[in-house]
């Protein structure tokens, strides 16, 4: 995943607003950025199940403290005609699709904050959209919204997409709230207009030929 060329974050501009005062202890303390047309770029290799973004979690948690080890005061961060390039490498193959997302960091203090997301542009009615309220120091997750199906394969295991695509399965996946039971992380799930198909082989009707 290191020698991906595509950069992981470009954006057309960022603004950035700070607070004054911190230039003259020689900081820079951010309160607002906007960053507009960003391209984000998520890659995996579908092979071994590595993801870009998996390189990026242990900087994250290194930076989240100031020099005293106190908590940042983090700033709100908005994204404006954002676009998320999903790369799926197989090989020498490389598979690109885009989706459109508006999203918004906003902190509620210094150790929580929530991202908000829209998908913009969708022509099915069936968009990305919800929010995940996160406590930064304990890692816990609230989340709430709606995807579909289709759109969580970048972070499935092979097993499970090579079922998604055994048996054709559509529709949405909606998250109601809930934490996470524990430590694993498993939030409860409602499958929404779900669909699939049987193979012949196992039970399902042939494809009819006309």
């Amino acid at each position: 995943m290191d020698s991906s060329p595509e950069p992981f974050f470009a954006a057309r501009s960022v603004i950035l607003q700070h607070r004054p005062w911190a230039l003259l202890r020689a900081r820079i303390e951010p309160t607002e950025i906007l960053c507009v047309a960003p391209v984000v770029t998520i890659e995996r290799d579908m092979r071994s199940g590595e993801i870009n973004l998996q390189q990026l979690l242990p900087l994250i948690e290194l930076n989240s403290s100031g020099p005293s080890g106190a908590p940042l005061d983090l700033p709100s961060i908005h994204f404006r005609e954002c676009t998320f390039r999903i790369i799926k490498v197989d090989g020498s193959l490389r598979q690109t699709e885009e989706k459109h997302i508006d999203m918004s960091v906003l902190p509620s203090s210094r150790e929580s904050c929530r991202f908000i997301f829209e998908e913009q542009h969708r022509r099915n009615e069936t968009a990305i959209q919800g929010s995940v309220a996160m406590n930064l120091r304990t890692g816990e997750k609230v989340i709430t919204g709606s995807l579909p199906i289709e759109d969580t394969v970048i972070a499935m295991p092979q097993s499970y997409i090579r079922w998604l695509d055994q048996y054709n399965i559509r529709g949405a996946i909606t998250f109601t709230g809930k934490p996470a039971a524990d430590q694993t992380g498993t939030w409860e799930l409602k499958l929404v207009d779900a669909s699939l198909t049987m193979p012949a082989l196992q039970g399902g009707l042939a494809p009819m030929m006309g």
